[in-house]
């Protein structure tokens, strides 16, 4: 794919703006978090109680944030998305706990709802013909952001504490921010044309429910495997591992997530959405059995992580790729603020529902089992967008001469 001086410098700002959406503060808070929690005493409960509230704040916004962001200057929007991020992470500094504690989670909730939207959008527009791939390259910096900043975060809160360290990374996130906004400039808040025809069997009441359904379960079913990879230390520990053991498996787990993300972007504009969306979920569920019966062999574990580390592709890149493939250029920007909604809601459920399984059981087994059930649905969802044509990124490159 030739990319011309101006696609150059909008995946350059794109790449920025990705680590500041969510390689820096976002993959920071398990640090951030432990330190806070080891320095005030504050309850797990609380931490807890934070992150419920964040996830539903965004369920409940991210549809209206959406389509703010799709319908005003997206600059602007960006700029103040970063603002109210950073003004988040520093009010948690005032008082850890208490009801500015969760102001900030509100604030965290709302700046979260563009993390997955705006960047998709934004290169689609830049790279009509062929955007999976710039698309792939610029969702994976939130994973190197994350590499990057986790262990010079555990550094800066050792020196000097994780107040200061707030601050330093608030500044560091603007930096990016402003930067890549800088170079992304002034992409057109007008949604692109399209000569694509779309099959309205569907439809009711202005919105295709029925397909909506079929997505949200291809979604759903592709990124339930969240919140092991979240916890995957934990796992490892469950099994008789120790803690450096599940460091090196979450190594693997971020590799898997870097290529994961590059490889889906480059598969979708190759052999479509729905069949990388497919291939990428069969990694994930060969990762899954490999963790459910191949514990005791460590080297085919630490495979294990790598294929299963696609799920962050599955549950990032994913959803702009397959509204965009089911519903098309013109109409995408009316459902993904859905999508990202519905899937904000399952994972907040899914990680109580985490929660209480590990606690009862003591297990993952009863989570690797869920993860490889509900991948049943979503493959059948797949099969059946696939085969009423609904991949129309794919027509429409295919009518280009």
């Amino acid at each position: 794919m030739r990319i011309k001086k101006r696609q150059q410098k909008v995946l350059v700002g794109a790449c920025l703006m990705q680590c500041a959406m969510m390689g820096i503060l976002v993959n920071c808070s398990g640090v951030l978090f432990a330190q806070i929690r080891l320095d005030t005493g504050i309850h797990m409960t609380e931490i807890s109680a934070y992150n419920t509230l964040k996830s539903v704040t965004g369920t409940l916004l991210c549809a209206p944030v959406a389509g703010l962001f799709f319908r005003k200057n997206k600059a602007l929007a960006l700029l103040i998305n970063q603002a109210l991020m950073c003004i988040s992470y520093l009010l948690m500094t005032v008082h850890p706990g208490g009801l500015i504690w969760y102001m900030s989670s509100i604030l965290a909730g709302v700046s979260g709802c563009l993390g997955i939207v705006a960047i998709p959008s934004i290169l689609s527009q830049v790279f009509p013909e062929s955007p999976g791939t710039p698309t792939g390259f610029a969702m994976a910096f939130s994973g190197i952001g994350g590499a990057i900043f986790n262990p010079l975060c555990a550094r800066l809160v050792t020196d000097i504490g994780w107040r200061a360290a707030i601050w330093i990374l608030c500044l560091a996130d603007m930096f990016f921010a402003i930067t890549g906004i800088q170079l992304i400039g002034s992409v057109g808040t007008e949604q692109p044309n399209s000569n694509i025809s779309q099959k309205n069997n569907f439809q009711c009441g202005g919105y295709d429910w029925k397909r909506c359904i079929l997505v949200s379960i291809v979604l759903i079913g592709s990124s339930i495997g969240l919140q092991l990879a979240i916890n995957l230390s934990i796992f490892a520990q469950s099994i008789g591992y120790s803690l450096q053991v599940g460091a090196t498996l979450t190594t693997m787990l971020m590799l898997g997530n870097v290529t994961g993300k590059f490889v889906y972007g480059y598969l979708s504009d190759r052999i479509g959405v729905w069949k990388t969306t497919a291939i990428g979920l069969t990694c994930v569920l060969i990762g899954a059995l490999l963790f459910l019966l191949q514990s005791e062999h460590l080297g085919i574990l630490h495979f294990a992580a790598l294929l299963f580390g696609n799920i962050y592709a599955l549950s990032t890149i994913s959803i702009s790729r397959c509204c965009m493939a089911a519903y098309g250029e013109v109409q995408f920007s009316r459902y993904i603020g859905i999508h990202s909604g519905i899937n904000q809601a399952v994972m907040a459920a899914a990680s109580i529902a985490a929660g209480v399984i590990l606690d009862e059981s003591g297990s993952f087994s009863s989570i690797l089992v869920f993860i490889l059930i509900a991948a049943v649905p979503s493959f059948v969802s797949m099969w059946f967008l696939n085969q009423t044509g609904t991949d129309t990124h794919t027509k429409q490159k295919k009518s280009i001469p």
